[in-house]
């Protein structure tokens, strides 16, 4: 499938090292505005083909998003711009019958997305969003044991999300670009619980503490109530912050369930621990299916405690990338642009269409 990268930031080329070892990927086009970023994507792209063995071929660099447009060869764009700029892009696109595939949130506002969801849809045409989580090995092991109600209602979920503070001149910290924190970074929480649970919010809130030096915030905290499949309530909240060093982040999940509980370590979930009272074959088999490195052993109160590990968080995440391309790709995306407006639209607190 022959796409092309709008946007070779450092995240878009994270995106192109999680693709070029794919050999059905050809990439047709790199779109940046300054000759620098379009050659530094180009050669990380030529240097992971070629340790690949695989033909690198002849993208076009290209200085404006507008050069796509009518390119005939393209068959998908990956759009990896700042948030104020990917749902224009997203519907010029679209509207030209091209299947888009969007680093998150899509847009600013939840509306653009549930609208480009239907152009896709009058197209014909995948549009995929990037909410990687629900591509994860870990939260897929533990979506397959809630769905076989293993580990018994779910009563609490938590996330707590200490991050390094970004370079102060970052676009992040304008909020018409980025949107802020919340709805940059807290779609995946949003979406994870949704993705994970199958159930739907009903109400919530958010709250947030001022940046030391900029007009903006730099910690939120976000509170929702969770309806459950079988109509049990659960509150869930989910604090980020700004404040720690360069390579001294923090991240970990708290999930508490009626049968045992659940911690997961890492933003790119890489590390889970647990204990829970369910029949072992069942709780085992999803971990014997999942590549993941993994321990269990029955303890002397009926349950068994689980110890799970991604070798490689890292690759991990390009792993997790590259699932959610195959299947947009394949016409069958991982998360809808409908998926990320309920995320968007949820992640101020007030939400639409859970």
């Amino acid at each position: 499938m022959k796409l092309a990268l709008l946007g070779p930031g450092a995240f878009g080329r994270f995106i192109l090292e999680a693709l070029a070892p794919m050999p059905e990927v050809e990439l047709a086009a790199v779109v940046a505005r300054t000759e620098v970023s379009r050659r530094r994507a180009l050669s990380l792209w030529h240097e992971v083909r070629e340790s690949r063995g695989l033909p690198p071929g002849s993208p076009r660099l290209l200085g404006r998003g507008e050069d796509l447009l009518g390119l005939k060869e393209l068959e998908g764009v990956i759009i990896a711009l700042p948030p104020h700029l990917q749902a224009a892009w997203a519907r010029a696109f679209l509207a030209q019958g091209v299947p888009v595939f969007l680093e998150k949130p899509g847009a600013l506002e939840a509306d653009d997305l549930f609208r480009l969801q239907e152009l896709a849809e009058a197209q014909a045409v995948p549009a995929a969003l990037d909410l990687v989580m629900r591509a994860t090995r870990l939260l897929r092991v533990v979506r397959s044991w809630m769905e076989k109600d293993l580990l018994g209602k779910l009563q609490r979920y938590h996330l707590e999300n200490w991050a390094s503070r970004l370079p102060e001149d970052h676009w992040f910290w304008d909020e018409s670009r980025s949107g802020g924190l919340l709805k940059e970074h807290g779609v995946h929480f949003v979406d994870e619980v949704l993705y994970l649970t199958g159930g739907a919010y009903t109400e919530g809130e958010a709250f947030s503490w001022p940046h030391p030096s900029l007009p903006t915030y730099d910690r939120a905290l976000l509170r929702l109530d969770l309806l459950q499949k079988g109509g049990e309530p659960c509150p869930c909240t989910f604090f980020h912050s700004f404040t720690r060093p360069p390579g001294d982040e923090m991240q970990v999940r708290l999930l508490a369930f009626s049968k045992g509980w659940l911690r997961i370590e890492g933003w790119i979930p890489s590390r889970l621990e647990g204990e829970v009272a369910a029949e072992g074959e069942d709780l085992l088999k999803p971990l014997r299916e999942s590549s993941l490195s993994w321990e269990a052993e029955p303890s002397d109160r009926g349950r068994w405690r689980l110890k799970v590990t991604v070798p490689d968080p890292q690759e991990e995440y390009r792993w997790a990338i590259a699932l959610g391309v195959k299947a947009w790709m394949a016409g069958k995306p991982l998360a809808t642009l409908a998926d990320g407006g309920r995320a968007l639209a949820w992640a101020l607190g007030k939400g639409r269409g859970s």
